[in-house]
């Protein structure tokens, strides 16, 4: 065979490779543009899931600057939009002193791999007024395992605080009130003659006295008809003769003269 005609066969074969090769690299085309659409279709379903979740939820990398963050992070610290924050610290938005604090747990989570739990913690707001935050911080790991970053999500609960404290304030005025209700309970020694009742001490006290000293009752002193003819014969008789129209005289019932 001829050079020309060995050139010819090769030229006829590479011919007929080359409508497979364009198909196949068709397909490989279709596949990366099919993964990129799925991976944008997740891409913004994730970012509407974390744009209109109640919560903070954001990523930091080695240096402190965010790399992720929803809505609610940018609107919190006080961002124009999520764009403006990304690349930022806390030491841009919070005093150095807070800015710290929160670097310090930061580091913590990647330093030393130890995540942090439901936090609570203050953090001031843009009007002034101090917010209670639960925080949990875990560390975010590339592929090979290392620490790369952070992952946070934080969530307010300045109004559960409020209401906690109210509740405790109240239970606390209520066993304040409770300890000052003094009762009496047990067995008492009183004498059977003159009524005086011992205390702890040995001592004797006329009843009123010791009921005034261990409750809060007081006593007012009137005399039961009883005493009253015991101390006061007289003066009970007339008492009594009045009120159920009696003479006075200790003969019963005045009689009524026919009219």
């Amino acid at each position: 065979m001829s050079a020309n005609e060995q050139s010819s066969g090769d030229l006829g074969a590479a011919d007929a490779m080359f409508p497979e090769s364009v198909a196949v690299l068709r397909d490989l085309l279709e596949d990366t543009r099919r993964q990129h659409a799925e991976a944008a279709r997740s891409h913004a379903l994730l970012r509407a899931l974390l744009d209109h979740l109640p919560v903070l939820v954001y990523a930091k990398d080695t240096e402190g600057r965010f790399i992720m963050a929803n809505d609610e992070v940018a609107r919190v610290m006080g961002a124009k939009s999520v764009e403006a924050l990304l690349g930022k610290t806390d030491a841009d938005f919070y005093s150095p002193k807070q800015a710290e604090e929160y670097r310090t747990d930061d580091l913590r989570v990647m330093r030393e791999g130890i995540s942090i739990i439901n936090k609570d913690e203050p953090r001031p707001s843009q009007s002034g007024d101090t917010r209670w935050i639960l925080t949990t911080k875990v560390p975010l790991r590339d592929g090979g395992g290392q620490i790369v970053g952070l992952v946070g999500v934080s969530k307010d609960i300045t109004d559960r605080t409020r209401l906690e404290r109210e509740r405790d304030q109240y239970i606390g005025k209520l066993q304040g009130a409770l300890a000052s209700v003094r009762t009496l309970r047990g067995l008492l020694p009183i004498c059977a003659n003159c009524k005086q009742i011992r205390d702890d001490e040995g001592y004797w006290h006329r009843v009123e006295h010791y009921v005034q000293r261990h409750t809060h009752a007081e006593f007012s002193h009137g005399i039961c008809p009883e005493c009253a003819r015991k101390l006061y014969p007289e003066t009970a008789r007339r008492f009594e003769s009045e009120k159920h129209g009696g003479r006075g005289d200790g003969a019963g019932p005045r009689a009524i003269a026919p009219t």
